[in-house]
């Protein structure tokens, strides 16, 4: 899959086509002259947006959830089975993408600004890092996942089985 982002977009469309093997594709593009969410001034830093898909203390009621304060919540969604989640240190989720094996995991996502994005993503830990992340029903958005080279460590415990972070907290 091939993701477009550009750097000067107003707002961000999302297509629905028919990729290989009738598999369905979400594109982006920018669409000019079209206003920015309702609130903002297009052409402005606060004016742009990004959907964030969380999965750990991101979350409403988590400790990382004041960077985000304020902003939209779209709804809970849960990803495409195509992830592992791990729990590193047992201070944090990981989301790890497999080919084979996975599970749909549960979070919330939300339409972040940029400044709140930004704060978000300088209290996140070294071992993950900001991705594309497919949620269940096809679309797409930002979310944070294990860093290449963590998993190969093993030092993360899985805890897939859980469905999502707030289910392993209650559990443990």
């Amino acid at each position: 899959m091939t993701f477009l982002i550009m750097k000067y977009s107003i707002r961000i469309v999302r297509e629905t086509a028919r990729g290989e093997a009738g598999r369905r594709v979400v594109r982006t593009r920018a669409r000019h002259g079209h206003p920015g969410p309702p609130g903002t001034e297009a052409g402005t830093e606060g004016g742009k947006r990004a959907l964030m898909f969380l999965n750990g203390d991101g979350m409403r009621g988590g400790r990382a959830h004041r960077h985000i304060a304020g902003a939209p919540l779209i709804g809970e969604r849960r990803t495409a089975p195509r992830y592992r989640f791990c729990s590193v240190r047992d201070e944090f989720p990981a989301l790890y993408p497999v080919r084979d094996g996975g599970r749909a995991i549960l979070g919330e996502l939300y339409d972040v600004p940029m400044p709140q994005l930004r704060d978000l993503l300088a209290s996140e830990p070294p071992e993950l890092e900001l991705s594309i992340v497919e949620l269940e029903n096809g679309d797409l958005a930002f979310g944070m996942v294990l860093r290449r080279g963590e998993h190969e460590r093993g030092a993360h415990k899985d805890i897939t089985g859980h469905g999502g972070w707030r289910a392993y907290r209650d559990a443990t």
